[in-house]
């Protein structure tokens, strides 16, 4: 598919699916009933299935040919919920906690037409995992670093452990980080074993995303179980919800945030299935336009010694840094 206009037409269709597969960019038809063993599924925060989408026929696409069509960035109002974060802090004073994400997000108007702009800007800038979906006048745009599983055989699976957002690797060095990875790896191990006694982890090192910098740690593990049961064992993980588990989720019932958006999509799994590859990303670093609203959320890991001023910081630069993915 090197023919400019060709792609032109598959980007200004109805519907579609673009998504990369390691360094491979694909174009997907899709169908609402199962005619193909290749599928995409959303799944919410909490690993519960939201939408499945089985994949017809998978087109290479040269990004070469899709020009990248800079538009003004969008003035994004924002929703901060500044309640939310002290009762996090008092949850971790109080030692009931360890770790919360801080939600908020930022939201504009933006229209239909715009869609094929945002989707060529999003093929020239992508850094990471890319997963574009459209329908009608629904449009999401994820370009996520973080991957819950990727199978690399029939029984052996890589999961990554990423925490900590800095604007530089010397900041990383600060205890407040070093402490947020750490926990967001015992967090998964914990999770792992519960599954298998089979595993083996690398040293964490600091890896590079668009305008920031984080801590990455892999896990090699070995199961059997099959794949939407593991993305139930796994998600959520503490890098996207917190720790432990079940006293964050009773925490979040009494949170802004929550209560607006009561079983979010957000920071959810999205399991890709198909012949040569099985992975699930987490859906984060997006953009979702649904009915002209256009919205990107951004979290922040809360951990003892966080600050407003700085994880405030922190949700404005991970949601500058979707704009200028899609806005080029």
């Amino acid at each position: 598919m090197n023919n400019k206009k060709e792609i032109d037409n598959l980007l200004a269709s109805n519907s579609g699916l673009v998504y990369s597969d390691k360094d491979k960019l694909y174009f997907a038809e899709v169908f609402t009933e199962k005619q193909s063993n290749e599928f995409i599924s959303f799944f919410d925060i909490f690993g519960v299935l939201n939408k499945k989408l089985f994949i017809g026929k998978r087109v290479p696409l040269n990004i070469s040919n899709a020009r990248k069509k800079k538009i003004q960035k969008p003035l994004m109002n924002s929703v901060i919920f500044e309640d939310d974060f002290y009762s996090i802090c008092k949850s971790i004073e109080q030692n009931i906690i360890n770790k919360a994400l801080w939600y908020n997000y930022y939201q504009t108007s933006l229209q239909t037409k715009s869609f094929q702009n945002l989707i060529s800007n999003a093929l020239n800038s992508y850094s990471s995992h890319l997963l574009i979906f459209w329908d009608g006048d629904f449009l999401s745009i994820t370009n996520s670093p973080e991957v819950l599983f990727e199978q690399v055989s029939p029984d052996t699976f890589t999961t990554d452990c990423i925490a900590a957002t800095a604007a530089s690797p010397i900041q990383l060095e600060q205890d407040k980080f070093i402490r947020e990875h750490r926990n967001v790896e015992t967090n998964l191990l914990e999770k792992i074993e519960k599954i298998t006694d089979i595993y083996s982890i690398e040293k964490k090192k600091i890896i590079g995303y668009s305008n920031y910098y984080h801590y990455k740690s892999s896990i090699l593990f070995k199961t059997d179980i099959e794949l939407e049961t593991l993305i139930r064992s796994l998600a959520p993980t503490s890098a996207i919800f917190g720790d432990p588990t079940e006293k964050v989720r009773e925490i979040s019932q009494m949170l802004h945030y929550y209560k607006e958006n009561p079983s979010p999509v957000y920071g959810g799994p999205i399991l890709i299935n198909q012949e040569d590859t099985t992975k699930a990303l987490v859906n984060i670093r997006n953009l979702t336009v649904n009915m002209g609203k256009a919205q990107i959320t951004t979290g922040c890991g809360i951990v003892s010694g966080s600050t407003f001023s700085a994880e405030l910081a922190e949700s404005r630069m991970k949601m500058e840094s979707v704009l200028e993915f899609v806005c080029g």
